[in-house]
């Protein structure tokens, strides 16, 4: 359960956007918003047209989970689905309204079926943000605020997607195994100790599971946090290369984790 205080920072942070306007390679992209998520994003297809992936990625090309996902939807229907990548090696959560923006303009249109986001977020934003103890409510904070725009920018304007959309969101695994041990990141973050990676960790997974219930027409949690316990670089058995990349096993995992969400 959140502390209040939280959920305070989480509910402010919502509806951040009344009008936003996105400069992109095609030209000037608007989002107007009409502050009514439900009107988009509840809609629901049996047919779906695009998958677009967003946010970090460890691998060239279309992430593993994402491909993933695409082909199991593939399974269920006989439209070819479009799949798109914007999802960059070694970005921060900044990035992922823009990327959002860029995914929509790369797919065929108009948008007439539902359409899919797969997003993993937070690695990064985490390992470049802790400064000292401070900086970990800011970096919660930080993750609800561009996530919760990106989910407005998605909603804002209506016939960007008449059929709705779904956002496979992962939580954040933790490299370090809850253990708090910041010399695992062999100086990728200053040594705080365990008070202070274990609480980021835990703050900017439990905003990502307000956020879904903040958004539940559109957010899917995919619970990579709980997944990957037992697989930190402290184990044997580590899923991780290290602080911000995952071994091959630890990206099947991740790919197994979003099919299976979205078989629910």
């Amino acid at each position: 359960m959140m502390a209040a205080t939280t959920k305070k920072r989480v509910t402010q942070s919502i509806g951040i956007l009344a009008i936003g306007a996105v400069l992109t390679g095609g030209g000037m992209f608007l989002w107007q918003n009409q502050f009514d998520v439900s009107l988009f994003s509840s809609a629901s297809s049996s047919t779906v047209q695009a998958v677009i992936s967003i946010g970090e990625k460890s691998t060239d090309g279309v992430p593993l989970y994402t491909q993933r996902v695409s082909d199991y939807l593939q399974t269920k229907q006989s439209r070819k689905i479009e799949v798109t990548s914007r999802a960059e090696q070694g970005r921060t959560i900044s990035s992922l309204r823009d990327q959002a923006v860029l995914g929509y303009n790369d797919l065929t249109k108009p948008i007439t079926e539902h359409v899919y986001f797969t997003a993993i977020t937070g690695q990064n934003t985490l390992l470049n943000g802790i400064t000292n103890k401070e900086s970990i409510t800011s970096i919660a904070t930080k993750v609800v605020k561009e996530i919760s725009t990106f989910l407005d920018l998605t909603s804002a304007r209506p016939g960007v997607f008449p059929e709705g959309y779904t956002v496979l969101l992962a939580t954040l695994p933790d490299p370090l195994g809850g253990t708090g041990d910041a010399t695992l990141c062999k100086g990728l973050i200053p040594n705080y100790g365990t008070e202070y990676t274990k609480s980021a960790v835990n703050e900017i997974n439990e905003a990502i599971l307000e956020l879904s219930n903040i958004y539940p027409q559109s957010i899917k949690i995919v619970g990579l946090a709980q997944h990957f316990e037992g697989h930190g670089l402290d184990t044997s058995d580590t899923w991780f290369t290290d602080c911000t990349s995952l071994n091959q096993k630890g990206l099947e995992e991740v790919a197994k984790e979003f099919e299976r969400v979205a078989k629910k």
